[in-house]
């Protein structure tokens, strides 16, 4: 059994990731991709706050609500291209480091469709699970039947938080598979579930592993803030017996400019680090066994394996 050596695959990651800086512009476009498809959510109650604002012109407020979604739609489907190209780009830095970025983006905007398909079937799949759960839950509340919907409660956790854990690790492997083998949707569940059920052990380190690193980031971007505002705090002290408010309010401005592209860059780097580290991971684990391959093979008839060299 090969020894997976977690730490090298985290250097090898850090390492690639500096020193191809061009990889960060795709590790950006998922960040603002991820941000507004979380505030989606307010779209409605900013369009009726606008509504009262701009009562007299509603094709203005239906114009910009419109816009908006389209942004965001549009910002989503580049985070999928973007995971894609960043796959593809670290399988081979040699080539891609070589091309254009719009290039890259283009030769990944044909795995598009089934990742977002992809995402689509998991995300309806567990969301089905737990609306079948929650039924005999709110039932036995209803019925002020406490003790049973307590235990039907923590039956229902019990069952959920496994089918979660399976989920992300399905999502993670599925698209590598529809990235580097071109697989289909349906090859690529199969082929993910393969991969996790031989190396869940090593999988589910993996998974803690990155925890930690979401962590140790977590705390480094607060370290990095907290550095700025003392950095400029002088100069905004300074400012402010100079030029009372105004100077500070010119401070402050320039360093929540200055905050605003280190935020951006912190990111753009770290979305692109941890991609990095599970297509090596991925590769590690991937390619242990050629009997394991060789299972995946029998999956589908036209479909192929990638082998370690084209990945």
């Amino acid at each position: 059994m090969k020894t997976i050596k977690y730490f090298d695959i985290l250097k090898k990651a850090l390492l690639m990731t500096w020193n191809n800086k061009f990889l960060w512009v795709f590790g950006l476009l998922i960040f603002l991709g991820s941000l507004f498809s979380n505030v989606n959510v307010d779209t409605n109650k900013l369009s009726n706050q606008n509504y009262v604002s701009f009562g007299s012109h509603p094709g203005i407020v239906g114009f910009v609500s419109v816009a908006m979604l389209l942004l965001i739609a549009a910002l989503f489907l580049l985070r999928i291209v973007s995971m894609a190209a960043i796959i593809k780009s670290v399988s081979d830095i040699n080539l891609y480091k070589q091309l254009k970025i719009k290039n890259i983006l283009q030769e990944s905007r044909v795995f598009l469709w089934r990742i977002f398909l992809l995402e689509i079937i998991i995300g309806l799949t567990l969301l089905a699970v737990a609306l079948v759960l929650s039924i005999p839950v709110v039932y036995l509340f209803a019925l002020n039947a406490k003790a049973l919907a307590w235990i039907a409660l923590v039956g229902a956790i019990v069952i959920i938080l496994p089918l979660l854990v399976l989920a992300y690790y399905l999502r993670r492997y599925a698209i590598i598979y529809i990235v580097l083998g071109n697989f289909k949707i349906r090859i690529s569940l199969e082929a993910a579930y393969l991969m996790f059920e031989k190396n869940s052990k090593k999988s589910l380190l993996m998974g803690v592993v990155s925890i930690f690193l979401g962590i140790a980031f977590c705390a480094t971007l607060i370290a990095a803030g907290l550095l700025l505002l003392i950095l400029l705090s002088p100069f905004g002290l300074i400012a402010y017996f100079v030029f009372a408010k105004v100077g500070l309010m010119a401070i402050s401005i320039l360093g929540a400019f200055i905050g605003a592209l280190l935020m951006l860059a912190m990111f753009s780097w770290y979305e692109v680090f941890l991609q990095a580290v599970w297509v090596f991971f991925f590769q590690e684990i991937g390619f242990e066994k050629q009997k394991e391959a060789k299972k995946v093979e029998n999956l589908e008839s036209e479909v192929e394996i990638p082998s370690p060299e084209t990945v």
